[in-house]
């Protein structure tokens, strides 16, 4: 009986989204089309095929990036949708056009770049509020111990980089400096020791499927 299970986990971040330059948290907005050949080139590469399991946000912008990559991942099971990897809600300020903030959300944003977990935005999930959700589907995610590719946000993809890379969630700057592009892709390659129920992993940042 092996006593060890090794399992990868791709987190990808969705395509170029449309729109007005904004903040855009937990509102749908859609995306421009994905260029195919890095992506088949990528899948192919890595080889990622059939035996993974898809995971995705349900944002718009998640479902579509999941889709193109799927006609070459070809994963016939359902594919699941998992809310808690939606991207932090911002509230007053999510998805509203920047030409359109007021002097108080153009002051509010720039509290905001300068010290986030401070920042108090109306209607808006906090940081630790959307630090504990992210930390909570990681585990969930990583106790399966499974092959998958999981489709989500910037913010989603950089909390998790940071809490594998135990950083620390509560440093602003380093936080805020922490940037994954679109189709950015933070991959996990870990081993599950059933014996002493540990696991051990290495994570890599790979090049933007673009």
């Amino acid at each position: 009986m092996n006593d060890t299970i090794n399992f990868t986990i791709y987190f990808v971040r969705h395509g170029k989204v449309t729109g007005e330059p904004s903040i855009y948290g937990s509102t749908d907005v859609d995306i421009e089309p994905i260029n195919e050949v890095p992506v088949k080139e990528f899948i192919e590469k890595y080889k990622i095929d059939s035996h993974f399991k898809i995971v995705s946000s349900p944002l718009l912008r998640c479902r579509k990036t999941t889709a193109v990559f799927n006609r070459f991942i070809n994963y016939t099971g359902e594919i699941e949708y998992i809310s808690e990897l939606k991207e932090l809600h911002f509230g007053e300020l999510d998805g509203l056009p920047f030409s359109k903030y007021t002097t108080e959300q153009r002051e509010l944003l720039e509290k905001i770049a300068r010290h986030p977990s401070r920042a108090r935005i109306r209607e808006a999930e906090t940081l630790r509020e959307f630090h504990k959700r992210v930390k909570g589907v990681l585990k969930k995610l990583m106790d399966r111990h499974e092959d998958l590719v999981v489709f989500s946000h910037n913010g989603v993809i950089k909390t998790i980089f940071a809490e594998l890379m135990k950083y620390g969630l509560n440093k602003d700057q380093l936080w805020m400096n922490l940037e994954f592009n679109y189709l950015a892709v933070l991959k996990l390659d870990a081993v599950y020791d059933t014996l002493s129920r540990t696991v051990d992993y290495k994570i890599s940042l790979l090049p933007s499927v673009a």
